[in-house]
Parts: structure tokens; C-alpha cells; sequence
């Protein structure tokens, strides 16, 4: 999914699914790096923009969707 899919608020909002487990310094749930995590609420909407589209990038990359309920 490319940004322009999206809407900005889609690409601000937390992607967290509250179903975190790690495996390679990164969520399996929502595919963010443990420090954009521990950043989030200090950072930036285009911060947010940019870890939300690293997060899709790697989960494709991966071939792994996001764990869903």
C-alpha cells in the first residue's frame, strides 16, 4: 500500500494492535522497530508518516501480513 491509498491521518495514527511480540528488534503485530515505538508519542506527524511506511515496507518485504485478531 503506497501513501497516497492513505489519508494523513491514516499515516499518523498508531498502527499498535496490542498484540506485541518481538522478534528481531521489530513488533511481528504492527512491524515497527522497538524504538519507533518507544519514540511515538514524541515524535512528529511526518515522523509517524515515515515509521508507518518503513513498518508496511517491511512487512512486505517480509511477505509476513501483520498478526491479526
Amino acid at each position: 500500500m503506497d501513501a497516497t491509498a492513505l489519508n494523513a491521518e491514516d499515516l499518523t495514527a498508531s498502527p499498535c494492535r496490542r498484540e506485541c511480540k518481538v522478534e528481531d528488534s521489530h513488533c511481528r503485530a504492527c512491524h515497527r522497530s522497538l524504538d519507533a515505538i518507544a519514540q511515538w508519542s514524541r515524535m512528529t506527524d511526518s515522523q509517524r508518516i515515515e515509521a508507518n511506511l518503513y513498518a508496511k515496507a517491511r512487512a512486505s518485504r517480509l511477505r509476513r501480513p501483520a498478526i491479526t485478531s
